[in-house]
């Protein structure tokens, strides 16, 4: 993704051993294999676990990349526990994107250019038409803003986080006390030799280029070579997806909230059980506003006043939506294609597609949504999803951003494509929930190019390639062993990253397929 104009960054959620000095190692999970590295060591005792960490991943982790967003002066502003990397100033970076469009000489060309095309219609074979109206006036009315939402992320944080107060039942001590949480996070000293603390690792805000990835290696190795880490099923990995300091326009965010709204029973399949249906992560096709009904009216959004972001009635995608309901129409279905070749370049051939769906209703979840969404035409007991090319055609119809993010929003807790950010001015991303957690820099990255090739392919595909995968994605809904996840992949030019999640979901991970990983990414 060299001269990407994406930037990404990502959240990791883990345990993390530690001992006091003399003391015997903590209490390690069952098939738990010790890393290179080792617990932390505590030396003293009044040192507690939050001081030892925060100044260790920063002694640790300290240099940098070049590929770090450069916040301008003005804009940087001392943050309180962040880990700083004073070896290397990101203020200099050949990849900044303030004041300049480009990022240095030769290293990326400048934003797109877009014209807009008021028949909002597409000549067959081209890219998508992209509408100027709103496009680009972020860059020079809204700089302020953005720089301020990216000011927490300038360098690498180590935090506490909600979800891992308390230790898994496998890193508990046999003689353990039920009412000890094991947490010793910004809270006094306890007297134990020895645990595990959770810890949510976060990354500076980084360009999508090999320097970015390069740098999200580096942090992975030296955190996974130097300590013990465990990450249970209550732990995630977090991927978000940016511009830099601008919004993302509203044009490209419908097209990635149809597609990720289409696939989502597919890319479930990216994960372990575990994560499908965690109610941190739910299904949007199934758990949110807009699968329950609802629609983008000024009565249901409230505030959705977004001048800057929102499109003219003309760019509604009509011709787009069209184009989607007569492809439906004019197959039928379930279909009988000549099956697809499962067979990779020089690899192993991948798993038979599924017999079934991953994803099945949960009717408590639904109790709870409609109960929060106050939807009383809805019966959790014999509740459907909208059909999916109906909430499609929604969603292409939005025309700001807040909207869009209510209608994605899922209750009570954020869907496994969250896009609540875009209705604050804070981090100005979508956030990818469902990864389940890993240090393992093969499999941090692998998410992250998924998740920045998913957007980048709905905005940049023409409608006709949109179309057909949509349509592929309904097609699977209704016989799973048409299409499924690597068929997915592989039409997104993702075949490395397909087989990465071939070798996690099996087991077979090795070191022989991380290099053959590395060696075709460059």
């Amino acid at each position: 993704m060299s001269g990407s104009n994406l930037s990404f960054g990502v959240e990791m959620e883990f345990y993390i051993a530690w001992q006091r000095e003399g003391h015997p190692p903590p209490v390690v999970p069952p098939g738990f294999k010790s890393h290179p590295g080792k617990p932390v060591i505590l030396v003293g005792e009044n040192e507690s676990v939050n001081d030892v960490l925060r100044r260790r991943i920063r002694r640790l982790i300290q240099g940098g990349s070049a590929a770090r967003l450069s916040i301008p002066n003005e804009y940087r502003t001392p943050t309180k526990n962040i880990i700083q990397s004073p070896t290397r100033s990101i203020f200099t970076s050949p990849y900044s994107i303030f004041p300049s469009p480009t990022r240095g000489t030769n290293q990326s060309p400048p934003r797109s250019q877009v014209s807009a095309n008021k028949n909002d219609n597409n000549n067959e074979g081209q890219g998508p038409t992209q509408p100027q109206d709103g496009r680009t006036s972020a860059a020079t009315s809204d700089t302020d803003k953005g720089w301020q939402s990216l000011r927490k992320y300038q360098d690498w944080q180590v935090v506490s986080d909600a979800s891992l107060l308390g230790l898994p039942e496998e890193l508990k001590p046999d003689d353990d006390d039920e009412d000890w949480t094991g947490v010793d996070f910004g809270l006094p000293t306890l007297s134990e030799g020895c645990s595990w603390t959770g810890v949510e690792v976060i990354s500076p805000a980084l360009w999508a280029t090999p320097e970015g990835f390069e740098e999200v290696r580096r942090v992975c190795d030296l955190i996974q070579s130097s300590y013990w880490t465990y990450t249970p099923p209550k732990s995630g990995l977090h991927i978000h997806v940016g511009s830099g300091e601008l919004w993302l326009p509203v044009y490209s965010l419908r097209r990635v909230a149809a597609l990720l709204y289409a696939a989502d029973p597919i890319l479930a399949q990216l994960h372990p059980a575990h994560r499908r249906h965690n109610p941190y992560c739910q299904s949007p096709r199934l758990y949110s506003r807009l699968s329950y009904g609802l629609k983008s009216t000024p009565e249901a959004l409230l505030h959705i006043v977004d001048p800057v972001l929102t499109l003219p009635v003309r760019y509604s995608s009509a011709v787009f939506i069209e184009m989607l309901y007569e492809g439906a129409r004019s197959l039928i279905r379930p279909l009988k294609r000549p099956a697809k070749t499962r067979k990779s370049n020089n690899y192993s051939s991948f798993p038979p597609r599924p017999k079934e769906g991953c994803y099945t209703i949960r009717r408590e979840a639904v109790l709870v949504g409609v109960g929060i969404h106050e939807i009383p035409a809805v019966d959790p007991a014999t509740y459907k999803p909208v059909p999916m090319l109906d909430a499609i055609a929604e969603l292409l119809q939005v025309n700001n951003r807040a909207a869009l993010a209510r209608l994605m929003k899922t209750e009570p807790e954020r869907a496994a494509y969250n896009f609540n950010e875009l209705l604050y001015d804070c981090k100005r991303t979508i956030e990818f929930r469902q990864p389940a957690s890993t240090v393992d820099p093969v499999e941090v990255i692998c998410q992250a190019r998924i998740a920045l090739r998913l957007y980048q392919f709905a905005v940049e595909c023409t409608d006709e390639q949109l179309t057909k995968v949509i349509l592929d994605c309904r097609d699977a809904e209704v016989d799973p062993g048409y299409y499924d996840i690597y068929d997915l992949l592989v039409d997104l030019d993702l075949l490395p990253e397909a087989k990465i999640i071939q070798a996690v979901s099996t087991g077979t991970l090795n070191d022989s397929i991380r290099n053959r990983y590395w060696q075709s990414r460059g």
